[in-house]
């Protein structure tokens, strides 16, 4: 059987990529005319084509999203294999080159045109961005341990970047020629780390090499005679494949360093050489499958290694060996998946697919067995050697009591490596925010929108601003400031603004407050930190300022400046927010979780009024979005489920789920304030993100309550849906000022609850009808209950809803 099939038309003549899906049940290929295909195999006549632009530059699939990066510089997600529009996981200024994702499919990676490399959470879809390449970008991949992304560029260079500092750790040269644009690179330098994360393969010039991870010393170089563009890890990190700008594919045993398929396509096809553009692996390691810039699509079997020979030496070997001597033997766990490098000896290793068993067996005989003779080379002092010729490192085992075959040597199951139960799991942090900002490597973001303004920072190479636009002008009139200091977060107050900024070259940290309504000449001040101590959050309400701190201290000042308060949190902050007198913090629990603690702020001295307690999250890997107060002085938080939830009482009431008003999972809304009255939430909707753009201006949307009831499609539960909102909110509403839409609301639970006793009356459910007169608002109502159920000729019930009056 031929190794290869012939290749087939796939796409248009120019850059094609190819992945599989993740259960490898189809190959996907997207091309420069602008289609995503999917096949159910090299040979399928009947595709899949879905057109996603212009062109198409690259694709990844996981789970039941497909990736594809296009023209319109933005990465688009499909579903799959419906390929339906299901959002925009990130933007870019030029046309996407690659995308990688990690293998659980929670963080994804794209490398551009526009130079920047863009780390977005799937989850959270939070965006990092790196910059450093002087030209577009060809390569990306993440780290599976997600340390570190390595990328290559048509400048000549190949970067390991750190994920958490998005500083550059390693640097080596491409051995490429320099250019300017993607189509025109002589070489895509794909770079590919192994399953594990512990190998990376880079293709430099006419090497392969592969490099350790964190040391990056170069463990192995790799040449198959020609220019390398593309290498891949085969899924068991075994087997490498490259395929190179002459269009071979050549295939090496990483264990022996044994050229496994030494493939050239010239010789078997008889066309002309078109380099090879993206390969992909099939799960079982058997065959990959590759593209060229021809558009053309191929599939290649991989010939599995030779079979080991077992001669009769090792034959008597085994059966020489006793039980007891290997009862607590052991190997460690990266030989088993057969990691080598090449300073020691050959260890057998026989295993029964069939039962678990190790087998002695000679050659004719092993029906169900496979025999790998690996060529594992552990330090010296990983395995001791046994008696006999050759050294034999076997796994520990337990006996077994059954009755095995007279030419089976028993040495009981293999046993999984014993598990680390006393190590700690590692509690994962949500870092520090500001409620109603965004984040911070934004050119142009904002630094705080509330119901008082909206202030703008703008950091490019030819300004570095912040301006501030008040929605009422006769608080104060619009302003623009120099960010000389450097300020990275802000707040609000109809008294003051608040900016701070941690320590940088020119300017040790500080918090600076811009009073608005002072009549003093001086309006202006600033306070520097304590020598090690960075402002990480920053509030203010009636006549005071709170800033949080990294070493756990809220300080309490007046907005004139005056020191008056300092209190230390019971773990790692994490946001604040303040309106009136109340001030509300949130930190980490020592053993996992959020928890809040209220404080309000009598004489400029911080009294809880809540004792430090759990704060309410949504389950799964959800994180706090925002937290504050609505218009009428309620706490209030909104996580990334889209669950927004009021602190009525003692009581966390989730009034709405914002997110079941988007039309698409990768659309949410950003909240910027709260009306209990109007029962609505001011948000601005992002679609395919969690931030709104700075320009153009958004616009705010009012989004009205909805409590999570069941079955909200029939009659009556919309019914209770309005009452409970309605009931739930009237008794915290304060009567100053709202006296008459306090009025309004309480005539709508009443209407709503008279709908309720209708509607029971009407389906002959009496005790239900009775139920809700018992919590019925008012004297007024229940006598109205009662007249409606004479009316309709329900004598008794209106008898019972008398008496309860």
């Amino acid at each position: 059987m031929d190794k290869i099939g012939s290749y087939r038309y796939a796409h248009a003549e120019g850059h094609t990529d190819i992945c599989y899906s993740e259960n490898s049940k189809y190959i996907v290929t997207c091309g420069c005319e602008g289609d995503v295909r999917i096949w159910e195999g090299v040979n399928d006549a009947d595709q899949k084509d879905t057109c996603v632009g212009e062109r198409a530059w690259s694709i990844a699939q996981k789970g039941n999203s497909l990736y594809v990066g296009t023209d319109t510089n933005i990465v688009q997600a499909y579903t799959f294999p419906d390929m339906e529009l299901d959002g925009i996981i990130t933007r870019f200024t030029a046309p996407v080159t690659q995308i990688d994702i990690s293998p659980d499919g929670r963080t994804l990676v794209a490398g551009s045109c526009d130079m920047e490399i863009r780390l977005v959470d799937l989850t959270t879809m939070d965006c990092k961005v790196f910059a450093g390449h002087k030209a577009p970008v060809l390569s990306v991949c993440v780290d599976p341990k997600l340390e570190y992304i390595v990328s290559s560029s048509c400048d000549a260079t190949v970067k390991v970047w750190c994920v958490e500092t998005k500083k550059v750790l390693k640097e080596w040269s491409a051995e490429i020629p320099k250019c300017n644009a993607f189509e025109s690179s002589k070489s895509l330098c794909r770079i590919h780390f192994s399953r594990d994360g512990n190998l990376l393969a880079i293709p430099l010039g006419e090497t392969v090499r592969i490099y350790e991870r964190k040391s990056w010393d170069e463990m192995k170089s790799l040449s198959p005679s020609t220019k390398v563009s593309v290498v891949k890890f085969s899924p068991n990190s075994r087997l490498l494949a490259a395929g190179t700008d002459a269009g071979d594919i050549v295939v090496w045993d990483l264990t022996t360093e044994r050229e496994l398929v030494p493939y050239n396509k010239s010789t078997n096809i008889g066309q002309e050489n078109h380099s090879v553009s993206g390969i992909a692996w099939k799960k079982d390691c058997s065959s990959l499958v590759f593209c060229n810039v021809a558009g053309q699509l191929a599939e290649l079997v991989v010939p599995l290694a030779e079979e080991a020979e077992f001669n009769e030496q090792q034959h008597s070997m085994l059966i020489s060996k006793k039980y007891p001597k290997l009862k607590n033997r052991t190997v460690p766990k990266s030989h088993l998946a057969g990691i080598s490098n090449s300073n020691f000896l050959r260890h057998l290793f026989i295993k029964s697919l069939k039962n678990n068993k190790f087998v002695d067996s000679s050659l004719d005989d092993i029906s169900n067995q496979v025999i790998y003779l690996l060529q594992l080379f552990p330090p010296e002092d990983d395995v001791i050697a046994d008696e006999g010729d050759i050294p034999l490192g076997v796994p520990q085992f337990d006996d077994d009591d059954d009755e095995d075959d007279e030419n089976v040597i028993s040495l009981g199951k293999l046993n999984s490596f014993p598990s680390h139960s006393n190590q700690v799991p590692e509690i994962k942090q949500q870092p520090a925010f500001q409620p109603s900002s965004t984040p911070l490597h934004l050119q142009q973001r904002f630094m705080v929108w509330n119901s008082t303004g909206i202030v703008r920072h703008f950091n490019t190479e030819d300004m570095n601003d912040i301006d501030i636009e008040f929605h009422d002008t006769s608080l104060h009139h619009n302003f623009r400031m120099n960010n000389i200091a450097g300020h990275t977060m802000g707040a609000l107050t109809p008294q003051a603004l608040i900016l701070a900024c941690p320590t940088n070259e020119t300017f040790p940290s500080k918090l600076t407050c811009v009073l608005l309504g002072g009549r003093d000449s001086q309006r202006e001040w600033d306070i520097s930190m304590m020598d090690g101590e960075e402002p990480i959050g920053v509030t203010g309400g009636n006549g005071w300022i709170a800033v949080a701190t990294n070493l756990s201290h809220i300080r309490i000042m007046t907005i004139d400046g005056t020191q008056t308060d300092v209190t230390s949190i019971h773990g790692k902050f994490v946001a604040m927010n303040g309106s009136g007198s109340l001030l509300a913090v949130v930190f980490h629990s020592p053993a996992g979780g959020l928890w809040y603690t209220e404080y309000r702020c009598q004489e400029m001295l911080l009294t809880a009024q809540v004792a430090v307690a759990p704060l309410p999250l949504s389950p799964g890997d959800c994180v706090l979005r925002w937290i504050g107060y609505t218009d009428e002085g309620s706490l209030a938080t909104y996580d990334s489920a889209g669950v927004l939830r009021i602190q009525y009482g003692d009581v966390w009431r989730p009034v709405s789920h914002l997110d079941n008003e988007c039309k698409s999972k990768f659309d949410h809304y950003f909240v910027v304030g709260i009306s209990e009255l109007y029962q609505t939430v001011r948000c601005i909707l992002c679609k395919g993100t969690y931030y709104p753009h700075v320009i153009p201006k958004p616009l705010i949307s009012e989004v009205k309550w909805k409590f999570p009831l069941c079955e909200m499609d029939a009659e009556k539960n919309r019914l209770e849906e309005e009452y409970v909102r309605s009931r739930l909110t009237v008794p915290h509403l304060s009567t100053e000022n709202n006296e008459d839409s306090r009025k309004a609301l309480e005539k709508v639970v009443s209407i709503t609850a008279m709908k309720l006793f209708a509607l029971a009356c009407r389906s002959n459910l009496d005790r239900r009808a009775i139920s809700l007169c018992e919590i019925m608002p008012s004297l007024d109502v229940i006598n109205l209950a009662s007249k409606y159920a004479v009316k309709i000729g329900q004598h008794n019930l209106a008898t019972k809803v008398t008496d309860i009056a």
